[in-house]
């Protein structure tokens, strides 16, 4: 699981250190995110509010995985809330979920993060749900989809 460490201001995940530095007021989806790509320029907040989204949608209003629609369900609320386009916010969850995907690739920790070897991302917004079943359960999706399948429904 994600978590902070008692160690002052470092993430862990299964125990292992990720990153070290202050998260005072970042919450547990911005938390992941940084331990996943460590200090970046880009702006997170886009990202980290569609997996926030995603688990909202997927765990509190219990719309199945299928039955969402990216770019009306997540990026659109998202660009009204960040008063900015549709496409804008989309461009920058797309870039982070991409940084995500290279991230763990070039480290060798897909399997860690998802639950199982995986050779590609097939599109962009599957790391929003992949994320999200991260933060909800503190387990990777494919551990949690193979605990509980009827979840993807």
């Amino acid at each position: 699981c994600v978590q902070n460490c008692p160690i002052q201001g470092k993430i862990a995940y299964h125990g292992k250190v990720l990153f070290e530095g202050g998260f005072h007021g970042m919450t547990k989806t911005e938390r992941t995110i940084y331990a996943l790509v460590g200090p970046i320029r880009y702006n997170t907040l886009p990202f980290s509010t569609a997996v926030d989204l995603a688990v909202d949608l997927l765990f509190v209003k219990n719309i199945a995985m299928d039955d969402i629609r990216v770019t009306r369900d997540i990026y659109m609320p998202i660009a009204k809330r960040l008063g900015k386009t549709t496409t804008a916010v989309s461009r920058q969850i797309v870039r982070l979920c991409n940084l995500c995907w290279d991230t763990m690739s070039t480290s060798g920790e897909v399997e860690q993060y998802l639950g199982k070897s995986v050779r590609d991302l097939r599109a962009p917004s599957e790391m929003i749900f992949y994320l999200a079943f991260l933060v909800y359960f503190d387990k990777p999706f494919y551990q949690v989809v193979q605990d509980v399948p009827t979840l993807l429904f």
